[in-house]
């Protein structure tokens, strides 16, 4: 996965490279230009499908395609059987969706996919999250509580993606200025873009994230989680005597 990831930044790269002094137009001094700006230096976004709008909100499917963007892969053809009520063959996101769900960033529950709705900022650090491979982590996680003011109102669902987003290093959540999670309000379309960014930041660094339990004994059990988007993780092992 990190060969796949590594050919579609060179590929996106090549390819913005003649339009590399196009630049959205209503980013000045926005917190997330740099970010935003480095995406589009990379050929994720594209500043010649108009303004960026950094505060509106993002559609599901379209923070969906996002991912996909960067992480790349993912199947040509659909499974007999659509996995969401809503997203058919006919719709332009169905191989996204069913990519998606082959990559286990989304679940099929039975209700609708709803892609034109907005996300909320817990589910899409939760598909970063699941995108990055740290579902197992997040698991680990799910009853950890959450370094932030507003912590406690994040859904249960969500609780393990949200620490692991934010205990990590790199975070896989850096937002500036605010301390709160705000987990339930419309994910904006430059929070959207500076989750991918860290994202990329997680994936192309050396990303770790450190979980301790206490054993019998006084014994206490470090694992420490060391990458991300590897098939065999590296991880490291402590229980000090």
């Amino acid at each position: 996965m990190l060969r796949t990831l590594a050919a579609i930044c060179v590929s996106a790269m090549i390819a913005a490279a003649g339009n590399a002094q196009a630049r959205f137009t209503d980013l000045a001094s926005h917190w997330a230009e740099p970010r935003i700006t480095a995406l589009a230096s990379r050929g994720l976004l594209d500043p010649a499908a108009g303004p960026f709008r950094p505060e509106a909100s993002i559609a599901r499917a379209t923070f969906l395609h996002w991912i996909l963007a960067t992480r790349g892969g993912g199947p040509t053809t659909g499974p007999a059987s659509p996995s969401f009520p809503d997203v058919q063959p006919n719709d332009p996101s169905y191989l996204a969706v069913e990519a998606a769900v082959a990559a286990g960033i989304l679940t099929p529950t039975g209700e609708p996919f709803a892609g034109a709705a907005p996300i909320t900022r817990e589910e899409a650090i939760g598909w970063i999250v699941r995108s990055a491979d740290l579902a197992w982590e997040a698991e680990g996680f799910g009853h950890a509580t959450i370094p932030a003011v507003d912590g406690a109102q994040t859904s249960p669902v969500w609780n393990g993606s949200v620490a692991v987003a934010l205990l990590g290093r790199p975070a896989l959540l850096r937002e500036p200025g605010d301390p709160r999670i705000r987990p339930r309000e419309p994910l904006t379309r430059a929070e959207a873009a500076s989750l991918i960014w860290s994202y990329l930041q997680a994936a192309e660094g050396e990303f770790r994230l450190e979980q301790s339990y206490d054993i019998a004994g006084g014994v206490r059990l470090t694992t420490e989680r060391r990458g991300i988007l590897r098939n065999r993780p590296v991880w490291r092992v402590v229980i000090p005597t």
